[in-house]
């Protein structure tokens, strides 16, 4: 019989004023696993959350959750974390305590092995090209057409192996949106 290893919890928390406070030796060594090495506890202790989401579309739904959460209320969530080599969904619960700080515990729920996909290597040389990735979903967005697991993206764009690829800006679908939305309204 084959024992699987115990499933890893990455675990944060923010103040009342949205400041990390808090994070596990799981979230340091998740983040350094995966082109993270930035994140390090000097950088991170006392920031704020917002310095490390970038786009306004995910700023304002993070915004609504910790508004339904600061109200009373845990929430969970299923997003994706994909590495260049993998395909993961995490669960994410955020849940609220009572000095007015919230808890952020994520677990990965699914995994599987891909292809090296260049497009998602941080550490990659990037051409000044711009193309869209879903925060939430890591959907590629092909203007036009619409959003598409990275592969597709990759063909239905014509990025090619020899090329650097290029920057990859952060976003949230619509898709992934109203899903959120719905779960913590609907």
């Amino acid at each position: 019989m084959e024992l699987l290893p115990a499933p890893r919890t990455f675990a944060y928390r923010i103040d009342d004023h949205d400041r990390i406070i808090f994070f596990n030796d799981e979230w340091l060594a998740f983040a350094r696993e995966n082109d993270g090495a930035h994140l390090t506890p000097a950088n991170v202790w006392s920031r704020p959350l917002w310095k490390f989401i970038s786009d306004p579309e995910t700023r304002h739904l993070y915004r609504l959750i910790l508004s339904r959460v600061r109200s009373g209320r845990t929430v969970t969530v299923h997003m994706r974390c994909d590495s260049p080599t993998a395909r993961r969904v995490i669960e994410l619960q955020i849940a609220p305590l009572p000095d007015g700080s919230v808890d952020f515990n994520s677990r990965i729920t699914h995994e599987e092995a891909r292809e090296y996909v260049a497009l998602l290597d941080a550490k990659q040389e990037r051409s000044p090209d711009v193309v869209s990735v879903c925060s939430w979903c890591k959907k590629v967005h092909v203007p036009g057409e619409g959003w598409f697991e990275v592969e597709d993206a990759i063909q239905r764009l014509r990025l090619t192996e020899n090329a650097p690829p290029p920057q990859l800006v952060n976003m949230i679908c619509y898709e992934c949106y109203r899903s959120v939305i719905d779960r913590l309204f609907g």
